[in-house]
């Protein structure tokens, strides 16, 4: 499963990969062929971040959504008004906007009528990313115009891309949270059940409930099987605390040595039962280590047993 979230990023990264390594993609939209050849000349060997662009042409506004709809890497669109009808370019930009849902893509208005669309309502009223005059633009407004479309265009894209990773992370940590959650769940009810039972079958035999069992050493033993299930029960409800806290909680790592941990643990024991015992688990290593001529593990030679 972390493999397919692991995909899902990738695919991801190689889609805007792949994107941004094409031609930056224009669209003119005019129903004056002379604007599109003299866009096209002044655009002639244009390059932005090491990608050439390519030019589209659409005739009116009709043609244009048809443009739109099979090409949707299409970076800006330099837009005309007055086409087919009075408003037929406003009416492409609500189409964009509003039918389309594509809001990455930059609109830049071009008119050489401005008295049919003035540019503080035009810009007030609808979603356009800048607004000239024919009349006024030289090739060298043209280029910069596309310029800062561009570099517009692909910093939304760069946004959504990293949206979209974000998106499938959080998805990722929240199936990973429940599937967490669903472990600690089953564990909790496979461990706790047949724990139970064991303690509570035990105490019947050790308390002799239903009689007395014979032999004293099954009393003693079904008391030993009380003992051990308890502290396993107090072990599980450790590991089950620890795992339902979550990352908040550090584990703190500490280098001890295991003879010594069981021969203080034994001799806690016996004090409590009021007897002795003596471990000789490392009278037994020590002698081993000494006569093998072999040295203690911090380097000090073994001491005559």
């Amino acid at each position: 499963m972390s493999q397919d979230r692991v995909q899902i990023v990738e695919d991801a990264g190689r889609a805007v990969t792949a994107l941004m390594s094409s031609p930056w993609l224009l669209l003119i939209v005019d129903d004056d062929e002379s604007v599109h050849q003299a866009t096209r000349f002044a655009l002639q060997g244009f390059t932005f971040e090491g990608r050439e662009l390519r030019i589209l042409s659409a005739y009116s506004a009709g043609q244009a959504r048809q443009v739109i709809a099979s090409e949707d890497d299409i970076a800006v669109v330099l837009l005309d008004v007055v086409m087919e009808s009075v408003h037929g370019g406003l009416d492409l930009v609500r189409w964009i906007r509003d039918e389309l849902s594509n809001n990455h893509l930059r609109i830049v208005l071009r008119t050489g009528q401005p008295g049919f669309a003035p540019e503080m309502q035009v810009v007030r009223d609808y979603d356009i990313n800048d607004y000239k005059e024919k009349g006024e633009m030289t090739a060298a407004k043209l280029a910069t115009c596309v310029y800062a479309a561009l570099r517009s265009f692909r910093d939304i894209v760069r946004l959504e891309v990293q949206a979209e990773r974000l998106h499938h992370a959080l998805a990722a940590a929240e199936a990973a949270n429940r599937a967490k959650t669903d472990f600690i769940t089953h564990m909790s009810h496979e461990f706790r059940t047949p724990l139970n039972g064991i303690l509570g079958l035990s105490e019947m035999i050790a308390s002799e409930v239903l009689g007395p069992v014979g032999n004293p050493k099954y009393k003693e033993y079904a008391w030993d099987i009380v003992s051990s299930g308890k502290r396993l029960q107090v072990l599980l409800e450790g590991v089950l605390e620890l795992t339902e806290s979550g990352d908040d909680t550090p584990l703190d790592f500490t280098t001890f040595d295991l003879r010594t941990l069981i021969g203080e643990f034994l001799a806690s024991k016996s004090r409590d039962k009021g007897v002795m015992l003596e471990t000789t688990l490392l009278r037994r290593e020590r002698q081993r280590a000494a006569a093998n001529g072999a040295c203690t593990p911090t380097g000090a030679r073994c001491a005559p047993c």
